[in-house]
C-alpha cells in the first residue's frame, strides 16, 4: 500500500515539529524550576538565559534593554515578552513557533525528495532533537530553504527579499545573496533592483532597531571579536593565547577571515555561478562560513541538515556528522554549566574530547566542501556535454 503524497508530507512535518517540541520540554521545565538536577548539566538555552538575563516581562528588546540577537529575533521577543507573564510560558510561545518553522521545513524538503530522506535528514536528524528548541536557529533555516526553492523557481527577487529577512535573524543567510546577485549580472537594471530590493527590505525591517536607545548594532563588535572553543579556530585561538600571547591571537583571527573571504572569491562564487542550481552555491557558502567560522556554537549544524536533502549529500556525511554532533552536545554543555576544579582530571578528558569532537567536525564539513564541489563539477561537465 503506498501512502498519498501530501499525507507522506504532513507526517514528516509533524514528526519535526514533535522533535523540537521534545527538544524544548526540559527547556521549559528548566524554566519552571522543576528539572532534576541530574539532566542540568545537558540543558542549555539561550531563550531561557535571554529572558532571565535581558527581557523579563514585559520589557522590549532594544528599547527597554539591549539584546544581543539580531533585529527579527528581537521583534518576535519582545512580543512573547510583552504577553507572557514569566519565562515558562515565554519558551512555551518560542516552542509553538520554532516547532512550526521546523513542521514546515519537514514539509517542504518532503517535496522536494521522497518523504523518507526529509524524515532521516530533518525530521528525525539528532540535531533537530538536541538543538531545535536551545536557540532560533530553525527559523533561519527554514527561511534559506524558502529562498532556494524561489531561487530555483526563477524568483529571484523574492528569494533576495527572503534572504534579507533571514540576514536578520541570524547573518549566515547573507552569504547567500550575492549568489542570486550575480545570477542577474547579465542584466544590470535587474542586478541593481535586485541589491536595492535586498538592502532596502533589511534596512526597513532593521530601522526600528536601530533608533532605538538600544540599537541592535551594539552587539556588532563584540561579535565580531568573539571566538568560543567549540569551533577550531576558537581552540587555535586559546592555544594562541597561551604560546603566543594577544599577537597569535590577532593572526589567527586574521587568518580566519582573510580564508573566509578567499574561499568566498575563489571558491563559492565561481562554483555558484557556473552551476544552474543555487542550492550548490547555497550549500559551499554556508559550509565556507562554518569552515572559518571562531564562533561556532553547537547548534549552527541545523544549518547544514536541509543540504543533505536539496543536493543528496551521502548518508555517511551526515551519520559521521551526527555522531560528531552528539559528541559535541555530551561534552561543551557540561563543561559550560557544571563549575569544575583548576585541572580536574573529569574537565580535562571532557575538554580533550569535545577537541576531538570539533577537529572531527572539521573534518566532516571539508569532505562535504568537496562533495559538493565534485557534483558542482559532473553537473557542469553534463551541461557541455
Amino acid at each position: 500500500m503506498s501512502w498519498p503524497r501530501g499525507f507522506l508530507r504532513l507526517t514528516v512535518g509533524a514528526v519535526a515539529a514533535s522533535s523540537v517540541v521534545l527538544s524544548s520540554v526540559p527547556r521549559i521545565w528548566l524554566a519552571e524550576g522543576g528539572l532534576p538536577n541530574v539532566f542540568r548539566p545537558f540543558v542549555w538555552s539561550d531563550l531561557y538565559l535571554s529572558y532571565e538575563q535581558l527581557l523579563g516581562p514585559g520589557r522590549i528588546p532594544y528599547w527597554d534593554t539591549v539584546f544581543y540577537y539580531p533585529p527579527m529575533v528581537g521583534y518576535v521577543a519582545g512580543l512573547f515578552s510583552f504577553v507572557a507573564p514569566n519565562a515558562m510560558t515565554y519558551l512555551a510561545l518560542w516552542t509553538l513557533l520554532l516547532a512550526a518553522a521546523a513542521g514546515l521545513g519537514g514539509w517542504l524538503l518532503a517535496g522536494i525528495t521522497n518523504a523518507r530522506t526529509a524524515l532521516v535528514y530533518w525530521s528525525l536528524s539528532p540535531q533537530l532533537l538536541l538543538y531545535g528548541g536551545a536557540n532560533f536557529d530553525v527559523l533561519p533555516t527554514l527561511v534559506v530553504v524558502s529562498a532556494i526553492l524561489l531561487a530555483r523557481r526563477g524568483r529571484q527577487l523574492a528569494a533576495l527579499g527572503l534572504l534579507a529577512v533571514g540576514t536578520l535573524l541570524k547573518a549566515f543567510p547573507a552569504a547567500i545573496a550575492p549568489l542570486e546577485l550575480d545570477r542577474m549580472r547579465r542584466d544590470k537594471m535587474r542586478l541593481a533592483i535586485g541589491a536595492a530590493w535586498f538592502g532596502g527590505v533589511g534596512l526597513l525591517l532593521a530601522l526600528p532597531s536601530l533608533l532605538a536607545e538600544h540599537p541592535s548594532t551594539i552587539s556588532v563588535p563584540q561579535y565580531a571579536q568573539r571566538s568560543n572553543f567549540e569551533s577550531v579556530w576558537g581552540l587555535a585561538a586559546e592555544v594562541a593565547a597561551a604560546t603566543g600571547g594577544q599577537p597569535a591571537v590577532l593572526a589567527v583571527g586574521a587568518m580566519s577571515v582573510i580564508g573566509l573571504f578567499a574561499t568566498y572569491l575563489f571558491g563559492v562564487l565561481p562554483q555558484g555561478r557556473r552551476v544552474r542550481d543555487p542550492a550548490v552555491g547555497a550549500g559551499l557558502a554556508v559550509v565556507a562560513v562554518l569552515l572559518w567560522s571562531r564562533l561556532f556554537s553547537p547548534q549552527y549544524t541545523l544549518w547544514m541538515l536541509p543540504f543533505f536533502v536539496l543536493l543528496g549529500l551521502p548518508r555517511r556525511l551526515f551519520v559521521a556528522l551526527s555522531l560528531v554532533d552528539v559528541l559535541v552536545f555530551l561534552t561543551i554543555y557540561p563543561l559550560t554549566l557544571i563549575r569544575w576544579a583548576p585541572e580536574d582530571p573529569g574537565a580535562v578528558v571532557l575538554l580533550g574530547v569535545l577537541g576531538g569532537a570539533v577537529a572531527l567536525r572539521h573534518l566532516v564539513l571539508i569532505a562535504v566542501w568537496l562533495r559538493i564541489s565534485r557534483a558542482a563539477s559532473a553537473a557542469r561537465e553534463e551541461a557541455t556535454a
